[in-house]
Protein backbone atom coordinates (compact mmCIF):
# COMPACT_ATOMS: atom_id res chain seq x y z
CA UNK A 1 0.00 0.00 0.00
CA UNK A 2 1.47 3.35 -0.99
CA UNK A 3 1.97 6.18 1.64
CA UNK A 4 -1.20 8.21 0.14
CA UNK A 5 -3.42 5.15 0.46
CA UNK A 6 -2.36 4.37 4.59
CA UNK A 7 -2.72 8.20 5.48
CA UNK A 8 -6.30 8.19 3.35
CA UNK A 9 -7.03 5.80 5.57
CA UNK A 10 -5.86 6.93 9.14
CA UNK A 11 -6.24 10.55 8.77
CA UNK A 12 -7.72 12.21 11.78
CA UNK A 13 -9.92 14.90 9.35
CA UNK A 14 -9.87 12.67 6.55
CA UNK A 15 -12.84 11.37 4.61
CA UNK A 16 -14.02 7.62 4.44
CA UNK A 17 -11.99 7.16 1.22
CA UNK A 18 -12.46 4.26 -1.34
CA UNK A 19 -10.28 1.07 -1.63
CA UNK A 20 -6.72 1.66 -2.94
CA UNK A 21 -7.02 0.69 -6.65
CA UNK A 22 -3.96 -1.57 -7.88
CA UNK A 23 -1.07 0.04 -9.17
CA UNK A 24 -1.55 1.16 -12.52
CA UNK A 25 0.79 1.41 -15.60
CA UNK A 26 2.89 5.12 -15.90
CA UNK A 27 1.92 7.03 -18.65
CA UNK A 28 3.06 9.94 -19.80
CA UNK A 29 6.38 10.26 -18.23
CA UNK A 30 8.21 13.83 -18.10
CA UNK A 31 11.03 13.59 -20.03
CA UNK A 32 13.43 15.17 -17.27
CA UNK A 33 12.36 14.68 -14.06
CA UNK A 34 11.68 17.58 -12.01
CA UNK A 35 13.94 17.06 -9.46
CA UNK A 36 15.84 13.61 -8.41
CA UNK A 37 14.11 11.44 -7.81
CA UNK A 38 10.38 12.36 -9.24
CA UNK A 39 8.61 9.51 -6.85
CA UNK A 40 4.77 9.54 -8.08
CA UNK A 41 3.10 6.95 -9.89
CA UNK A 42 0.59 8.52 -12.63
CA UNK A 43 -2.85 7.12 -14.12
CA UNK A 44 -5.77 9.68 -15.94
CA UNK A 45 -8.52 11.07 -14.44
CA UNK A 46 -12.61 11.08 -15.56
CA UNK A 47 -11.33 14.44 -16.73
CA UNK A 48 -8.00 13.57 -18.54
CA UNK A 49 -5.95 14.69 -16.38
CA UNK A 50 -2.82 12.88 -15.53
CA UNK A 51 -3.55 11.76 -11.57
CA UNK A 52 -0.33 11.19 -9.15
CA UNK A 53 0.72 9.82 -6.20
CA UNK A 54 2.68 9.30 -3.26
CA UNK A 55 5.26 6.55 -3.63
CA UNK A 56 6.23 4.83 -0.65
CA UNK A 57 10.17 6.37 -0.25
CA UNK A 58 9.43 9.58 -1.66
CA UNK A 59 11.27 12.18 0.62
CA UNK A 60 8.67 15.07 0.73
CA UNK A 61 6.05 13.05 2.25
CA UNK A 62 6.06 13.69 5.65
CA UNK A 63 6.23 10.41 7.14
CA UNK A 64 9.64 10.20 5.22
CA UNK A 65 10.57 13.63 6.85
CA UNK A 66 13.77 13.25 9.15
CA UNK A 67 12.49 12.55 12.84
CA UNK A 68 13.97 16.15 13.93
CA UNK A 69 12.91 17.61 11.22
CA UNK A 70 9.16 15.68 12.60
CA UNK A 71 9.38 16.90 15.93
CA UNK A 72 9.88 20.46 15.48
CA UNK A 73 7.34 20.68 13.16
CA UNK A 74 5.10 19.07 15.49
CA UNK A 75 6.42 21.32 18.27
CA UNK A 76 5.74 24.54 16.26
CA UNK A 77 2.26 23.55 16.33
CA UNK A 78 1.65 22.78 19.38
CA UNK A 79 2.57 26.00 20.84
CA UNK A 80 -1.20 27.44 19.43
CA UNK A 81 -2.00 24.29 21.39
CA UNK A 82 -0.33 25.11 24.52
CA UNK A 83 -2.00 29.18 24.38
CA UNK A 84 -5.48 27.71 23.78
CA UNK A 85 -5.28 25.42 27.31
CA UNK A 86 -3.77 28.08 29.51
CA UNK A 87 -6.44 30.65 28.16
CA UNK A 88 -9.03 27.96 29.05
CA UNK A 89 -8.17 27.57 32.62
CA UNK A 90 -6.85 31.32 33.28
CA UNK A 91 -9.75 33.01 32.49
CA UNK A 92 -11.24 31.59 35.67
CA UNK A 93 -8.50 32.56 38.45
CA UNK A 94 -10.22 36.27 37.73
CA UNK A 95 -14.03 35.96 38.80
CA UNK A 96 -14.31 37.35 42.24
CA UNK A 97 -12.55 40.30 41.09
CA UNK A 98 -13.25 40.53 37.69
CA UNK A 99 -17.17 40.27 38.37
CA UNK A 100 -16.70 42.93 41.17
CA UNK A 101 -15.22 45.61 39.09
CA UNK A 102 -18.41 44.50 36.34
CA UNK A 103 -20.95 44.63 39.03
CA UNK A 104 -22.11 41.20 37.61
CA UNK A 105 -22.25 38.04 39.24
CA UNK A 106 -19.26 35.18 39.57
CA UNK A 107 -21.60 32.74 37.46
CA UNK A 108 -21.82 35.50 34.79
CA UNK A 109 -18.48 36.06 34.91
CA UNK A 110 -17.52 32.07 34.61
CA UNK A 111 -19.91 32.31 30.86
CA UNK A 112 -16.53 33.28 29.53
CA UNK A 113 -15.76 29.76 29.87
CA UNK A 114 -18.90 28.47 28.34
CA UNK A 115 -18.65 31.26 25.38
CA UNK A 116 -15.07 30.08 24.55
CA UNK A 117 -14.78 26.26 24.93
CA UNK A 118 -18.94 26.04 22.64
CA UNK A 119 -17.51 27.43 19.94
CA UNK A 120 -14.20 25.30 20.35
CA UNK A 121 -16.75 22.26 20.54
CA UNK A 122 -18.51 23.21 17.38
CA UNK A 123 -16.25 25.21 14.82
CA UNK A 124 -13.99 22.28 14.31
CA UNK A 125 -16.89 20.81 12.37
CA UNK A 126 -17.33 23.53 9.93
CA UNK A 127 -13.60 24.32 9.24
CA UNK A 128 -12.07 20.80 9.29
CA UNK A 129 -12.88 20.93 5.68
CA UNK A 130 -10.69 24.09 4.82
CA UNK A 131 -7.65 21.88 5.99
CA UNK A 132 -8.15 19.36 3.39
CA UNK A 133 -8.85 22.09 0.90
CA UNK A 134 -6.02 24.76 1.63
CA UNK A 135 -3.86 22.87 4.56
CA UNK A 136 -2.70 23.14 7.73
CA UNK A 137 -0.15 26.00 7.72
CA UNK A 138 -2.74 29.02 6.12
CA UNK A 139 -5.36 28.02 8.82
CA UNK A 140 -3.14 27.98 11.55
CA UNK A 141 -1.91 31.19 10.86
CA UNK A 142 -5.30 32.83 10.02
CA UNK A 143 -6.64 31.60 13.37
CA UNK A 144 -3.93 32.59 15.77
CA UNK A 145 -3.83 36.16 14.43
CA UNK A 146 -7.58 36.34 14.86
CA UNK A 147 -7.12 34.05 18.77
CA UNK A 148 -4.35 36.90 19.32
CA UNK A 149 -6.12 39.99 18.44
CA UNK A 150 -8.93 38.99 20.79
CA UNK A 151 -7.04 39.54 24.03
CA UNK A 152 -6.82 43.47 23.42
CA UNK A 153 -10.64 43.65 23.69
CA UNK A 154 -10.22 41.55 27.18
CA UNK A 155 -7.85 43.40 28.46
CA UNK A 156 -8.95 47.23 27.94
CA UNK A 157 -13.40 45.38 28.20
CA UNK A 158 -15.21 48.43 29.66
CA UNK A 159 -18.04 45.70 30.74
CA UNK A 160 -18.48 42.01 31.07
CA UNK A 161 -20.41 42.13 27.29
CA UNK A 162 -17.11 43.00 25.54
CA UNK A 163 -15.19 39.82 27.45
CA UNK A 164 -18.08 37.79 26.35
CA UNK A 165 -18.38 38.78 22.75
CA UNK A 166 -14.30 38.53 22.89
CA UNK A 167 -14.28 35.37 24.13
CA UNK A 168 -16.97 33.36 21.74
CA UNK A 169 -14.47 34.27 18.56
CA UNK A 170 -11.32 33.90 20.33
CA UNK A 171 -13.20 29.89 21.24
CA UNK A 172 -14.05 29.92 16.95
CA UNK A 173 -10.45 31.04 16.09
CA UNK A 174 -8.72 28.70 19.39
CA UNK A 175 -10.62 25.38 18.20
CA UNK A 176 -8.28 25.12 15.44
CA UNK A 177 -5.27 24.99 17.57
CA UNK A 178 -7.18 23.09 20.18
CA UNK A 179 -8.14 20.40 17.81
CA UNK A 180 -5.78 20.47 14.31
CA UNK A 181 -2.92 19.23 16.38
CA UNK A 182 -3.94 15.81 16.51
CA UNK A 183 -4.37 15.99 12.67
CA UNK A 184 -0.89 17.27 12.73
CA UNK A 185 0.46 14.12 14.70
CA UNK A 186 -1.11 12.07 11.65
CA UNK A 187 0.33 14.03 9.17
CA UNK A 188 3.85 13.44 10.78
CA UNK A 189 3.48 10.14 11.97
CA UNK A 190 2.45 6.28 10.90
CA UNK A 191 0.31 4.83 12.79
CA UNK A 192 3.08 2.81 14.17
CA UNK A 193 4.83 5.39 15.17
CA UNK A 194 1.67 7.42 16.49
CA UNK A 195 2.13 6.52 20.30
CA UNK A 196 4.71 8.80 22.23
CA UNK A 197 3.84 11.98 19.70
CA UNK A 198 0.32 11.24 20.42
CA UNK A 199 0.92 10.86 24.01
CA UNK A 200 3.16 14.29 23.95
CA UNK A 201 0.38 16.46 22.51
CA UNK A 202 -2.38 15.13 25.28
CA UNK A 203 0.89 15.83 27.65
CA UNK A 204 1.43 19.65 26.53
CA UNK A 205 -2.61 19.79 27.35
CA UNK A 206 -2.08 18.87 31.18
CA UNK A 207 0.59 20.99 31.57
CA UNK A 208 -0.80 24.05 29.87
CA UNK A 209 -4.22 23.92 32.00
CA UNK A 210 -1.86 23.40 35.04
CA UNK A 211 0.30 26.38 34.18
CA UNK A 212 -2.35 28.18 32.82
CA UNK A 213 -4.40 28.13 36.03
CA UNK A 214 -1.58 28.70 38.66
CA UNK A 215 0.17 31.83 36.29
CA UNK A 216 -3.09 33.42 36.06
CA UNK A 217 -3.74 33.26 39.91
CA UNK A 218 -0.63 34.82 40.99
CA UNK A 219 -1.10 37.56 38.44
CA UNK A 220 -4.38 38.46 39.57
CA UNK A 221 -2.91 38.89 43.22
CA UNK A 222 0.10 40.64 42.38
CA UNK A 223 -0.81 42.98 39.31
CA UNK A 224 -4.14 42.78 38.32
CA UNK A 225 -6.49 40.86 36.27
CA UNK A 226 -6.22 42.41 33.26
CA UNK A 227 -2.65 41.45 32.85
CA UNK A 228 -3.63 37.80 32.53
CA UNK A 229 -4.54 38.36 29.11
CA UNK A 230 -2.00 40.48 28.26
CA UNK A 231 0.47 38.17 28.88
CA UNK A 232 -1.07 35.40 27.35
CA UNK A 233 -1.69 37.80 24.62
CA UNK A 234 2.04 37.84 24.61
CA UNK A 235 2.63 34.36 24.55
CA UNK A 236 -0.10 34.20 21.45
CA UNK A 237 1.60 36.90 19.86
CA UNK A 238 5.56 35.19 19.95
CA UNK A 239 3.45 31.68 19.40
CA UNK A 240 2.36 33.40 15.56
CA UNK A 241 6.09 35.10 15.00
CA UNK A 242 7.56 31.62 14.91
CA UNK A 243 4.59 29.85 12.99
CA UNK A 244 5.62 32.27 10.20
CA UNK A 245 9.08 31.70 10.47
CA UNK A 246 9.12 28.43 10.62
CA UNK A 247 6.10 26.40 10.53
CA UNK A 248 5.78 24.25 7.05
CA UNK A 249 2.97 22.39 5.60
CA UNK A 250 2.30 18.98 6.23
CA UNK A 251 -0.52 18.14 4.91
CA UNK A 252 -0.07 15.35 2.43
CA UNK A 253 -2.51 15.82 0.11
CA UNK A 254 -1.93 19.49 -0.53
CA UNK A 255 1.51 19.13 -1.15
CA UNK A 256 0.99 16.69 -3.70
CA UNK A 257 -1.22 19.34 -4.89
CA UNK A 258 1.40 21.39 -5.47
CA UNK A 259 3.23 19.13 -6.90
CA UNK A 260 0.58 18.88 -9.62
CA UNK A 261 0.01 22.71 -10.07
CA UNK A 262 3.85 22.68 -10.41
CA UNK A 263 4.59 20.03 -13.19
CA UNK A 264 1.25 20.88 -15.03
CA UNK A 265 3.03 24.89 -15.47
CA UNK A 266 6.45 23.08 -16.57
CA UNK A 267 4.28 20.85 -19.10
CA UNK A 268 1.78 22.40 -19.97
CA UNK A 269 0.01 19.02 -19.37
CA UNK A 270 -3.19 19.26 -16.69
CA UNK A 271 -2.08 17.20 -13.55
CA UNK A 272 -3.96 16.42 -10.06
CA UNK A 273 -4.32 14.46 -7.29
CA UNK A 274 -7.12 11.77 -6.47
CA UNK A 275 -8.09 14.22 -3.59
CA UNK A 276 -8.79 16.61 -6.20
CA UNK A 277 -11.03 14.85 -7.96
CA UNK A 278 -13.21 13.30 -5.76
CA UNK A 279 -13.16 16.40 -3.49
CA UNK A 280 -16.70 17.63 -2.91
CA UNK A 281 -18.04 21.19 -2.42
CA UNK A 282 -17.04 23.30 0.88
CA UNK A 283 -20.62 23.30 1.83
CA UNK A 284 -21.32 19.61 1.29
CA UNK A 285 -18.07 18.81 3.38
CA UNK A 286 -18.92 21.46 6.03
CA UNK A 287 -22.66 19.45 6.41
CA UNK A 288 -20.96 16.05 6.58
CA UNK A 289 -18.87 17.09 9.38
CA UNK A 290 -22.31 18.49 10.88
CA UNK A 291 -23.91 15.41 10.51
CA UNK A 292 -21.79 12.39 11.50
CA UNK A 293 -20.52 13.25 14.81
CA UNK A 294 -24.15 13.34 16.16
CA UNK A 295 -24.87 10.17 13.65
CA UNK A 296 -22.42 8.43 15.64
CA UNK A 297 -23.30 9.55 18.93
CA UNK A 298 -27.17 8.14 18.30
CA UNK A 299 -26.20 5.06 16.12
CA UNK A 300 -22.72 3.57 17.58
CA UNK A 301 -23.12 2.95 21.85
CA UNK A 302 -19.91 2.44 21.91
CA UNK A 303 -18.50 6.03 20.43
CA UNK A 304 -21.53 7.27 22.45
CA UNK A 305 -20.61 5.75 26.07
CA UNK A 306 -16.79 6.77 25.70
CA UNK A 307 -17.54 10.30 24.35
CA UNK A 308 -19.93 10.79 27.74
CA UNK A 309 -16.90 8.97 29.65
CA UNK A 310 -14.29 10.59 29.12
CA UNK A 311 -16.20 13.86 28.55
CA UNK A 312 -17.53 13.97 31.86
CA UNK A 313 -13.79 13.65 33.75
CA UNK A 314 -13.33 16.37 31.25
CA UNK A 315 -16.10 18.22 32.91
CA UNK A 316 -14.77 18.01 36.43
CA UNK A 317 -11.40 18.74 35.12
CA UNK A 318 -13.20 22.26 35.06
CA UNK A 319 -15.27 21.82 37.95
CA UNK A 320 -12.20 21.43 39.74
CA UNK A 321 -10.96 24.66 38.68
CA UNK A 322 -13.66 26.23 40.66
CA UNK A 323 -14.35 23.69 43.73
CA UNK A 324 -10.84 23.58 44.26
CA UNK A 325 -10.92 27.00 46.40
CA UNK A 326 -13.82 25.21 48.39
CA UNK A 327 -12.01 22.58 49.11
CA UNK A 328 -8.93 24.46 50.64
CA UNK A 329 -10.31 27.25 51.98
CA UNK A 330 -10.48 25.43 55.34
CA UNK A 331 -6.54 25.74 55.05
CA UNK A 332 -6.78 29.40 55.25
CA UNK A 333 -4.79 29.88 51.94
CA UNK A 334 -4.89 32.85 49.87
CA UNK A 335 -6.74 32.53 46.30
CA UNK A 336 -3.14 32.81 44.74
CA UNK A 337 -1.34 29.79 46.53
CA UNK A 338 -5.24 27.56 46.21
CA UNK A 339 -4.51 28.05 42.57
CA UNK A 340 -1.01 26.80 42.50
CA UNK A 341 -2.49 23.24 43.87
CA UNK A 342 -3.38 23.25 40.27
CA UNK A 343 -0.51 22.00 39.24
CA UNK A 344 -1.30 18.77 40.43
CA UNK A 345 -3.08 18.23 36.75
CA UNK A 346 0.03 18.58 35.05
CA UNK A 347 2.17 16.13 37.26
CA UNK A 348 -0.91 13.37 36.88
CA UNK A 349 -0.36 14.09 33.14
CA UNK A 350 3.05 13.38 33.43
CA UNK A 351 2.92 10.14 34.91
CA UNK A 352 0.49 9.54 32.38
CA UNK A 353 2.61 10.36 30.00
CA UNK A 354 5.02 7.77 31.40
CA UNK A 355 2.24 5.03 31.56
CA UNK A 356 1.34 5.43 28.00
CA UNK A 357 5.04 4.35 26.96
CA UNK A 358 4.32 0.99 28.89
CA UNK A 359 0.86 0.83 27.30
CA UNK A 360 2.32 1.07 23.92
CA UNK A 361 4.58 -1.50 24.62
CA UNK A 362 1.40 -3.64 25.52
CA UNK A 363 0.20 -2.95 22.77
CA UNK A 364 3.44 -3.66 20.45
CA UNK A 365 3.39 -7.08 22.28
CA UNK A 366 -0.27 -8.03 20.99
CA UNK A 367 0.64 -7.17 17.94
CA UNK A 368 3.09 -9.36 17.59
CA UNK A 369 0.86 -12.23 18.84
CA UNK A 370 -1.48 -11.22 16.35
CA UNK A 371 0.99 -12.07 13.87
CA UNK A 372 0.87 -7.93 12.91
CA UNK A 373 -2.10 -6.29 13.40
CA UNK A 374 -3.27 -5.81 17.30
CA UNK A 375 -7.33 -5.78 18.01
CA UNK A 376 -8.55 -2.54 19.56
CA UNK A 377 -9.26 -3.88 22.81
CA UNK A 378 -5.36 -3.94 23.08
CA UNK A 379 -5.47 -0.09 23.40
CA UNK A 380 -7.16 -0.70 26.84
CA UNK A 381 -4.83 -2.44 29.24
CA UNK A 382 -4.32 0.65 31.28
CA UNK A 383 -8.03 2.15 30.91
CA UNK A 384 -9.00 -0.24 33.57
CA UNK A 385 -7.02 0.72 35.85
CA UNK A 386 -7.51 4.34 34.80
CA UNK A 387 -10.95 4.07 35.57
CA UNK A 388 -10.12 2.99 39.07
CA UNK A 389 -7.65 6.25 39.48
CA UNK A 390 -10.33 8.70 38.82
CA UNK A 391 -12.77 7.11 41.13
CA UNK A 392 -10.51 6.47 43.42
CA UNK A 393 -8.71 9.95 42.95
CA UNK A 394 -12.19 12.06 43.14
CA UNK A 395 -13.02 10.26 47.15
CA UNK A 396 -9.48 10.78 47.96
CA UNK A 397 -9.52 14.95 47.30
CA UNK A 398 -13.01 15.19 48.67
CA UNK A 399 -12.48 13.49 51.57
CA UNK A 400 -9.54 14.46 52.19
CA UNK A 401 -9.45 18.66 52.14
CA UNK A 402 -10.53 18.41 56.05
CA UNK A 403 -9.09 21.13 58.20
CA UNK A 404 -7.10 18.23 60.69
CA UNK A 405 -5.74 16.42 57.54
CA UNK A 406 -2.01 17.50 55.58
CA UNK A 407 -3.16 19.41 52.31
CA UNK A 408 -1.00 16.71 50.60
CA UNK A 409 -3.65 14.47 51.02
CA UNK A 410 -6.42 15.80 48.98
CA UNK A 411 -3.48 17.06 46.44
CA UNK A 412 -2.30 13.56 45.47
CA UNK A 413 -6.15 12.59 45.18
CA UNK A 414 -5.71 15.63 42.38
CA UNK A 415 -2.95 13.85 40.74
CA UNK A 416 -4.36 10.04 40.97
CA UNK A 417 -7.68 12.05 39.30
CA UNK A 418 -5.57 13.55 36.71
CA UNK A 419 -3.45 10.71 36.06
CA UNK A 420 -6.87 8.36 35.38
CA UNK A 421 -7.96 11.15 33.07
CA UNK A 422 -4.97 10.99 31.03
CA UNK A 423 -4.98 7.74 30.21
CA UNK A 424 -8.31 7.63 29.49
CA UNK A 425 -8.56 10.50 27.09
CA UNK A 426 -5.60 8.63 24.98
CA UNK A 427 -7.30 5.43 25.70
CA UNK A 428 -10.70 6.28 24.06
CA UNK A 429 -9.00 8.39 21.27
CA UNK A 430 -6.83 5.19 20.32
CA UNK A 431 -9.85 2.34 20.83
CA UNK A 432 -12.25 4.83 18.17
CA UNK A 433 -9.21 4.95 15.88
CA UNK A 434 -8.93 1.24 15.83
CA UNK A 435 -12.08 0.35 16.01
CA UNK A 436 -13.63 2.38 12.94
CA UNK A 437 -10.15 2.95 11.20
CA UNK A 438 -11.48 5.02 8.00
CA UNK A 439 -14.85 6.41 9.94
CA UNK A 440 -12.86 7.32 13.13
CA UNK A 441 -12.71 10.88 12.39
CA UNK A 442 -16.59 10.74 12.88
CA UNK A 443 -16.65 9.19 16.47
CA UNK A 444 -13.16 11.29 17.59
CA UNK A 445 -15.43 14.43 16.35
CA UNK A 446 -18.15 13.48 18.64
CA UNK A 447 -16.05 12.60 21.81
CA UNK A 448 -14.21 15.97 21.21
CA UNK A 449 -17.36 17.43 20.83
CA UNK A 450 -18.93 16.74 24.44
CA UNK A 451 -15.41 17.26 25.82
CA UNK A 452 -15.43 20.91 25.49
CA UNK A 453 -19.23 20.94 25.91
CA UNK A 454 -19.13 19.83 29.48
CA UNK A 455 -15.66 21.39 29.79
CA UNK A 456 -17.66 24.57 29.26
CA UNK A 457 -21.02 24.35 31.07
CA UNK A 458 -19.32 22.17 34.10
CA UNK A 459 -17.47 25.01 35.96
CA UNK A 460 -21.10 27.12 36.11
CA UNK A 461 -22.16 24.73 38.79
CA UNK A 462 -19.26 24.26 40.73
CA UNK A 463 -19.25 26.74 43.38
CA UNK A 464 -23.51 25.67 44.23
CA UNK A 465 -22.17 22.09 43.97
CA UNK A 466 -19.45 22.57 46.66
CA UNK A 467 -21.41 24.53 49.24
CA UNK A 468 -24.23 23.15 49.19
CA UNK A 469 -23.37 19.35 49.75
CA UNK A 470 -20.01 20.11 51.45
CA UNK A 471 -16.53 19.51 49.43
CA UNK A 472 -16.95 15.23 50.55
CA UNK A 473 -20.07 14.49 49.77
CA UNK A 474 -20.07 16.41 46.06
CA UNK A 475 -16.78 14.72 45.41
CA UNK A 476 -18.69 11.20 46.23
CA UNK A 477 -21.55 12.03 43.75
CA UNK A 478 -19.20 12.86 41.05
CA UNK A 479 -16.65 9.81 41.97
CA UNK A 480 -20.15 7.69 41.91
CA UNK A 481 -20.84 9.21 38.12
CA UNK A 482 -17.38 8.33 37.65
CA UNK A 483 -17.34 4.75 38.61
CA UNK A 484 -20.85 3.99 36.63
CA UNK A 485 -19.22 5.59 33.08
CA UNK A 486 -15.81 3.49 34.02
CA UNK A 487 -17.09 0.44 33.70
CA UNK A 488 -16.46 0.97 29.97
CA UNK A 489 -13.10 -0.08 29.26
CA UNK A 490 -14.31 -2.95 31.15
CA UNK A 491 -17.00 -4.09 29.26
CA UNK A 492 -15.46 -3.03 25.82
CA UNK A 493 -12.06 -5.18 27.11
CA UNK A 494 -14.01 -8.83 27.57
CA UNK A 495 -17.13 -7.84 24.86
CA UNK A 496 -15.85 -5.85 22.41
CA UNK A 497 -15.16 -7.99 19.86
CA UNK A 498 -19.15 -9.01 19.87
CA UNK A 499 -20.06 -5.60 20.58
CA UNK A 500 -18.37 -4.38 17.19
CA UNK A 501 -19.84 -6.95 14.82
CA UNK A 502 -23.41 -5.66 15.51
CA UNK A 503 -21.61 -1.95 15.10
CA UNK A 504 -23.49 -0.63 11.56
CA UNK A 505 -20.02 0.96 10.75
CA UNK A 506 -18.53 -2.22 11.79
CA UNK A 507 -20.14 -4.23 8.89
CA UNK A 508 -19.46 -1.78 6.19
CA UNK A 509 -15.93 -1.72 6.95
CA UNK A 510 -15.60 -5.64 6.97
CA UNK A 511 -17.48 -5.55 3.16
CA UNK A 512 -14.82 -2.74 2.43
CA UNK A 513 -11.91 -4.98 3.51
CA UNK A 514 -13.92 -7.99 1.67
CA UNK A 515 -13.94 -5.59 -1.79
CA UNK A 516 -10.33 -5.38 -1.15
CA UNK A 517 -9.50 -8.78 -0.70
CA UNK A 518 -11.87 -9.56 -4.37
CA UNK A 519 -9.91 -6.84 -5.94
CA UNK A 520 -6.37 -7.88 -4.96
CA UNK A 521 -7.13 -11.27 -5.84
CA UNK A 522 -8.13 -10.27 -9.07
Amino acid sequence: MSVNAEKQQEEGLATPQSPEAPTPTSSNEPSKPIRPPLNERRTVSKTGAQLIHWDDDDPEHPFNWSLGRKWFALGVALLFNSSTAMNATGYTTAQQVGAAEFNTSETVWLTGTTAYLVPVALTPLVLAPLSEIHGRRPLYLIALFLYTMMFIPQALAPNIGAILGSRIVQGCAGSVGNTMCAGSVADLFPKSQRAIPMGFFVLIVFMSQGIGSTASGWTVQTIGWRWIFWWQGAVALGSLAIMLAFMEETREGVLLSKRAQRISKEQGIKHMTEDEEERKSFILMASRNLGRPILFFVTEPIVAFLALWIGFLWGVVFLSLEGVSDTFMVYGWDAALINTVLLAIPVGGLIGFLTNLHQAKLYDRAAERAGGKAPAEARLYWSMPGAVFTVGGLFWYGWGGQADVHPAVPILGLVLFSWGTYIIYLATLNYISDSYETYASSGIACQALLRNIFGGTFGLFAHGMYRNLSPPIASTVLACISAFLGIAPFVLFFFGPHLRARSRIHKRLMREEDERREKSHG
